[in-house]
C-alpha cells in the first residue's frame, strides 16, 4: 500500500526530530519501516540506527519487512544491505538494555554470565526478601499491628509487595518517597482553618430552606468552633453537612478541606511511616542480595545498568526511533536523554497514540509521555498526526468519533475512514449471555465467517472459562488466551503423572492419574478405589474384583505403566522423564486430537522448560512441578480459532467481528492495598482517624485509573474492522457504575442496532474442524490409532468410524457386526487382485512406498517381501516393481501423502487417510491408490470412499476439492469419480444414517 501524504512526509523527513501521533489503524508501522529504509538510502550505515519496539514480535516483524523491502529494491546498494539486516539494532527496550550490558558488563561490575530472571521467579525472590525483613523487624511491628486491628504478617507481606511495585511503577526512588513524606508531614504542623470557615459561611448563606446543616449551625458547639477552631470537631461538621443540589460543589469543597485539615492527625503516624520506609529500604537491599547470589537481573535492573553504561560509553547511533511511545516510563525517557547528551546531533523519532496508553501496571505513564513530548517540542521537534484509518469501516469510524469525542473531549482526535461499510454498533442483550453469544458466533461461522476473524474481548480473564466451555461443546475451535501454561489440559495431566510418580502416598494424584486419558477409569471405579484406600490404605486383589472387567483391565495396565515410569525416574533427568511420560502414555496423540498443533506445541514447550529448569535449579520432581505451576505464560492468539482475549492482549490486533464481553460488569480498580498507599504526598497509612494521606493517595491513583479505563475502552472498540457488538445482561434493572455500558450511555450515543437473538440449546455442531495438518517432524504421532483404540474405547466420550466400516456395513451388516462389534478376525474378500501376493499385503507395500519413495526399488521390494515372510521369486518382484514404476510415472504435483484427518459428524468422529492430495491447474485433486484391477462394481464401491474424503478435505481445510480419482496401478489408468455437491450431500447424509443405525 502506498503511503498517504502525511505518512510520506514523515517517512522522508530524516533530518528533524519528529513526534508522530498515530491513531488506531493509521499505518504507523509502515511509516517506521519506510523511515528506516530512507535513512539507509541516504547512505547511513545500518549499525547507526536504533529502533525500539514494544514487543519482540514487533521487532522481528520490522526486521522482516525491512529485509523484504531491501530485497525488492531497484538499487544494488540497498539489495546488498539486506545481508546485514541481522546487525540491525531493532529491539524491545529490555532487549536493547540487555544487549548493552552484554557488551559492557565490566563497566558496571556485572558478571558476564548473568541471566535475566523471569517475572514469576523475581516475584518469588521478592516475597522471600519481604518475609525475611518482616521476621527480622517483628518486635518493631507490634505497635502498627495493634493500631491496625491486629493484622497478620501475611497481610503485611502482601501490602509491602504492592507498595514496592507501586513505587517502581510511579517512577519514584525510595529516597524521593522519603523526601515527599517528610515534606508533607512538615507542612501539617501548622493548621489554617480560614478557608474552611469561609466555605462553611458560603454554604450557610446559600441555604434557602431549613436543612440538617442549617439546624447544626445554630448549635453552641458549632458557634464555638467558628470562634476557636479545633481539629477534633471536623468529623462532626462533615457528618452534619446534609445535602443540597444547588450547592453540591461547595459541599465537596468543604469535604476536601476537612480532609486536608485532618491530615494533621497524620503527625501521630510519623513513627509508623518511618518504619514502613525502613522496611521497604531493607526489602530492596535483601532483594538485590538475593539476585546477586544467583547472578540474575530483573527488568528494572536492565534499565538502570543500561543508563550507567550510557553515562560512560558513547555509542555511534545517529538515529533513534521509538514505537508505542505512549507506554513509556521515566527510566526509558532517561535512556533517551542520556543518548542525546552523548550525541548532540542525535535524531529522535517517537510514535505513539496517547489514547492507547493502557500499561500503567507495567510502569507506563501518560504524564511522562506528555511531559517528554512537550520537552521535544521546546527543542524544535516537529509534530505530525496520522488520522487516516485503514482498518475499520465507514460507519464504525463515524461512531468512534461521536462516542469518544463525547467521552474524551479535547484529548480525542478524529479519525477518517477509507473503507466502506454501514454496520452500526450492535447490542446483544440476553438473560443468558454465554449461550446467546455462542449462538451468535455459531451463526457467523455457519454463514461463512472464518473462526480466526472473530474475537471476544474481555476486561477480566476469569470470565473466559465459561464461554470457552460453551464454544468447545459446540465443536467451535477456540483459543482462550488467558489460559496459563500449566492450566492446559495436556500439561495438567503430565503434572498429575509426575506427582503420582514421585509419591505412591499421594492418593489424590494417584487417583487423578487413573482418570487421565491414557488410564481412563470410570467415575464409579475412582469412587470405589478412593473409599477402599481411605479405609484400608491399599487395594487388594479381592477388592479389584468388585470393579467391572473393563475398569480392572484399565487399572492393571495403568498401574503397570506407572511403576515402569517410577523406575525410569530413578535414572532419567527431569526433561528426559517428561519426554518418556509423553511417549509412553501417548500424550502427543491425545493433545493433537483435541487441540491440533497447539497441544503438541505445549508438550514440546514443557520439555524445553524442563531442560532449562534442570540447568539452573534442582532435579527434584516436585520443585519442577511447582516451577511449572508458577509460570505466568499465557496462550498466544490463534489465526484459525475464535479468540477469547483481554483488551490489553488485543492491542495491535484486528478482527472482522469483535464482541465486547463484560460490557455491563464493573471494571475493578487495581489499587488493592488496604493499609499502605504511595503518591505525591509520600506514604499514607490507613489507621482509623489518621488516614487522610492514605485516602488522598488512593483517590489520586483511582482517578488516573478511571482515565486509563476510557483509553482501554477505546482500544477494545477499535479492534473491530466490520462489526462491533456490546453484550448486556437483560436481567439488570439499572446500569452499574464503572462499566463500558455506563460510558456508552453517558456519551448519549444512540446510533445502535439491537440484535434479535433467541437462546437455543444446540447440540454439537455437525461439521467442524478437529485438527490441523500434521507437520513432517511429527509423523510419529500418526503411527498408532491411539485415539480410537486407547482413548475413546476407554472413555466412551465419542465413537470413531472409518469409511471402510461404512462401506462394509452397506454391503454386509452381518459381516460388519462380526468384525467391528464382536471383534472377530474376519477376512474380507476384496477381489480384483492379480498375482500371487495377498491384496492387503500388496496394498500395504505400495502405500508404504508412496508415503516415502526409495531410490533403490529392488532393495525396498526385497526387504518388504522378507518382512511379510513371502518367498522371493521373480514374479512377485516384477509384479510389485511394475506397480511402483507406474505409480512413479503418475505421482505429480503432490501436496500431501497419507493425509490423516479427523472430522466431527454429530456425535461421531470420522477418521481416515487420503493417499494423495495434488495441486493441479484446476485446483485440489485427491487420489485413492488401488493395486487391483477395476470394473464398474469396484469403481462404484470405491466411489463412496472418495466422495466422503472429498467432503472431509474441503470441510477441514476450507479448500474445495475440484476432482477425485481412483488410480488403478494394475489397470495403469485413472478413473474420475463424481463429487458434485448434490452427490456429496447424499453421501454424507447416508453416512450419518449408518452411524445412527449402528449407535441405536
Amino acid at each position: 500500500m502506498e503511503l498517504n501524504a502525511i505518512q510520506k512526509a514523515v517517512a522522508e523527513n530524516i533530518d528533524d526530530d519528529i513526534v508522530l501521533m498515530a491513531g488506531a489503524g493509521t499505518g504507523k508501522t509502515q511509516v517506521l519501516t519506510n523511515r528506516f529504509l530512507n535513512i539507509l538510502r541516504s547512505g547511513e550505515a545500518i549499525e547507526n540506527i536504533l529502533a525500539i519496539t514494544f514487543t519482540k514480535k514487533a521487532a522481528a516483524e520490522m526486521k522482516l519487512k525491512i529485509k523484504r523491502a531491501l530485497l525488492d529494491s531497484d538499487a544494488p546498494m540497498l539489495r546488498e544491505r539486506q545481508k546485514y539486516i541481522s546487525k540491525a539494532s531493532i529491539y524491545t527496550i529490555h532487549g536493547f538494555c540487555s544487549e548493552l550490558i552484554s557488551k559492557y558488563p565490566i563497566d558496571v561490575g556485572i558478571d558476564p554470565e548473568y541471566k535475566v530472571i523471569e517475572s514469576q521467579d523475581s516475584t518469588k525472590l521478592l516475597k522471600n526478601s519481604i518475609k525475611y525483613v518482616l521476621n527480622k523487624n517483628i518486635d518493631e511491628l507490634h505497635g502498627l499491628m495493634f493500631e491496625t486491628k491486629n493484622i497478620t504478617t501475611e497481610f503485611l507481606e502482601s501490602e509491602l509487595m504492592g507498595v514496592y511495585y507501586e513505587i517502581k511503577n510511579l517512577g519514584y526512588t525510595l529516597e524521593q518517597v522519603r523526601e515527599n513524606s517528610e515534606k508533607t508531614l512538615e507542612s501539617l504542623k501548622k493548621l489554617d482553618f480560614s478557608k474552611l470557615i469561609e466555605l462553611l459561611n458560603e454554604y450557610s448563606a446559600g441555604i434557602v430552606r431549613r436543612n440538617k446543616f442549617k439546624d447544626f449551625t445554630e448549635k453552641e458547639e458549632y458557634i464555638n468552633f467558628l470562634n476557636e477552631p479545633n481539629i477534633d470537631f471536623l468529623e462532626e461538621i462533615k457528618n452534619n453537612l446534609g445535602t443540597s443540589t444547588k450547592q453540591s460543589e461547595v459541599i465537596e469543597e468543604i469535604k476536601e478541606e476537612i480532609l486536608k485539615l485532618q491530615m494533621h492527625f497524620e503527625l501521630k503516624n510519623v513513627e509508623y511511616i518511618n518504619l514502613v520506609l525502613k522496611l521497604i529500604s531493607e526489602v530492596d537491599k535483601e532483594y538485590r542480595i538475593a539476585k546477586d547470589n544467583i547472578n540474575v537481573l530483573d527488568y528494572d535492573d536492565l534499565q538502570e545498568y543500561a543508563i550507567k553504561i550510557l553515562e560512560t560509553v558513547k555509542l555511534n547511533y545517529k538515529y533513534v526511533m521509538v514505537d508505542e511511545f505512549q507506554d513509556t516510563n521515566h527510566i526509558q525517557t532517561k535512556i533517551l536523554d542520556v543518548l542525546r547528551e552523548k550525541n548532540k546531533d542525535l535524531n529522535l523519532f517517537v510514535v505513539g497514540d496517547p489514547k492507547q496508553s493502557i500499561y500503567s501496571f507495567r510502569g507506563g505513564s501518560i504524564q511522562t509521555y506528555r511531559d517528554y513530548i512537550r520537552k521535544m517540542q521546546d527543542r524544535g521537534a516537529k509534530i505530525f498526526e496520522l488520522s487516516e484509518n485503514y482498518r475499520s469501516s465507514k460507519k464504525l469510524i463515524e461512531s468512534y468519533n461521536v462516542l469518544f469525542e463525547s467521552l474524551m473531549g479535547d484529548e480525542y482526535s478524529k479519525l477518517n475512514y477509507n473503507i466502506d461499510g454501514e454496520e452500526k454498533f450492535k447490542i446483544l442483550e440476553s438473560e443468558d449471555e454465554i449461550k446467546s453469544v455462542a449462538d451468535y458466533v455459531e451463526n457467523l461461522i455457519e454463514s461463512g465467517i472464518s473462526q480466526g476473524e472473530i474475537a471476544l474481548i474481555y476486561r477480566k480473564k476469569k470470565n473466559m472459562a465459561a464461554m470457552e466451555k460453551e464454544l468447545v461443546k459446540r465443536n467451535i475451535e477456540v483459543s482462550n488466551t488467558a489460559t496459563m501454561f500449566c492450566k492446559n489440559r495436556e500439561i495438567q495431566d503430565i503434572i498429575i503423572t509426575l506427582k503420582a510418580i514421585y509419591s505412591s502416598e499421594d492418593i489424590v494424584s494417584y487417583l487423578s492419574y487413573l482418570k487421565t486419558p491414557e488410564a481412563g477409569l470410570s467415575e464409579d471405579a475412582i469412587f470405589l478405589l478412593a473409599n477402599e484406600f481411605v479405609e484400608y490404605r491399599e487395594w487388594g486383589e479381592d477388592f479389584l474384583n468388585i470393579l467391572s472387567y473393563t475398569d480392572r483391565e484399565k487399572f492393571n495396565l495403568a498401574v503397570g505403566k506407572l511403576e515402569n515410569l517410577r523406575e525410569y525416574s530413578k535414572v532419567l533427568s527431569i526433561s528426559n522423564l517428561v519426554e518418556k511420560i509423553i511417549l509412553e502414555l501417548d500424550f502427543y496423540e491425545i493433545a493433537y486430537y483435541f487441540k491440533g498443533e497447539t497441544g503438541v506445541k505445549n508438550l514440546k514447550q514443557l520439555i524445553l522448560y524442563a531442560i532449562n529448569y534442570e540447568c539452573t535449579y534442582s532435579s527434584n520432581i516436585l520443585d519442577f512441578v511447582e516451577y511449572i505451576e508458577d509460570l505466568e505464560i499465557e496462550q498466544e492468539p490463534s489465526n484459525t480459532a475464535v479468540n477469547l482475549i483481554t483488551t490489553h492482549k488485543s492491542k495491535g490486533l484486528e478482527y472482522d467481528y469483535v464482541i465486547l464481553m463484560d460490557s455491563d460488569k464493573p471494571y475493578k480498580m487495581k489499587n488493592g492495598n488496604f493499609l499502605l498507599q504511595v503518591g505525591k504526598m509520600g506514604i499514607g497509612i490507613n489507621i482509623e482517624g489518621r488516614n487522610s494521606i492514605f485516602k488522598i493517595n488512593k483517590r489520586e491513583n483511582e482517578l488516573k485509573q478511571l482515565e486509563e479505563e476510557l483509553r482501554i475502552f477505546y482500544v477494545a472498540c477499535t479492534r473491530a474492522k466490520k462489526v462491533l457488538v456490546f453484550v448486556y445482561n437483560s436481567n439488570l434493572e439499572k446500569i452499574p457504575d464503572k462499566t463500558y455500558k455506563k460510558l456508552l450511555f453517558k456519551s448519549d450515543f444512540d446510533d445502535l442496532e439491537y440484535l434479535d437473538f433467541e437462546v437455543t440449546n444446540k447440540k454439537r455442531r455437525v461439521e467442524s474442524f478437529i485438527s490441523k495438518l500434521k507437520s513432517d517432524d511429527e509423523l510419529s504421532l500418526y503411527q498408532k490409532t491411539l485415539i480410537r483404540d486407547n482413548y475413546y474405547a476407554k472413555t466412551r466420550i465419542s465413537e470413531y468410524y472409518s469409511v471402510s466400516q461404512y462401506m462394509l456395513f452397506r454391503e454386509d451388516k452381518d459381516l460388519y457386526f462380526k468384525r467391528y462389534v464382536l471383534g472377530n478376525d474376519v477376512k474380507l474378500n476384496l477381489g480384483g487382485s492379480i498375482g500371487q501376493i495377498d491384496p492387503i499385503i500388496k496394498g500395504n507395500i505400495i502405500h508404504k512406498y508412496a508415503e516415502k519413495p526409495k531410490e533403490n526399488i529392488d532393495l525396498f521390494v526385497e526387504d518388504e517381501l522378507k518382512r511379510y515372510g513371502i518367498e522371493y521369486d521373480f514374479e512377485n518382484v516384477l509384479e510389485l516393481k511394475e506397480l511402483i514404476e507406474y505409480y512413479n510415472q503418475n505421482s505429480r504435483y503432490t501436496l500431501y501423502k497419507e493425509w490423516e484427518f479427523y472430522l466431527s459428524l454429530g456425535n461421531s468422529i470420522l477418521h481416515g487417510f487420503i493417499d494423495e492430495v495434488r495441486q493441479t491447474e484446476d485446483g485440489i485433486e485427491i487420489i485413492d491408490i488401488k493395486t487391483g484391477r477395476m470394473n464398474k462394481e469396484k469403481i462404484d464401491h470405491y466411489s463412496l470412499q472418495l466422495q466422503i474424503y472429498s467432503y472431509a478435505y474441503s470441510k477441514i481445510t476450507g479448500n474445495e476439492v475440484k476432482s477425485a480419482k481412483l488410480l488403478s496401478l494394475a489397470d495403469k489408468k485413472e478413473y474420475e469419480i463424481d463429487i458434485c455437491d448434490e452427490v456429496l450431500k447424499e453421501r454424507i447424509a447416508d453416512f450419518k444414517k449408518f452411524v445412527e443405525e449402528v449407535q441405536n
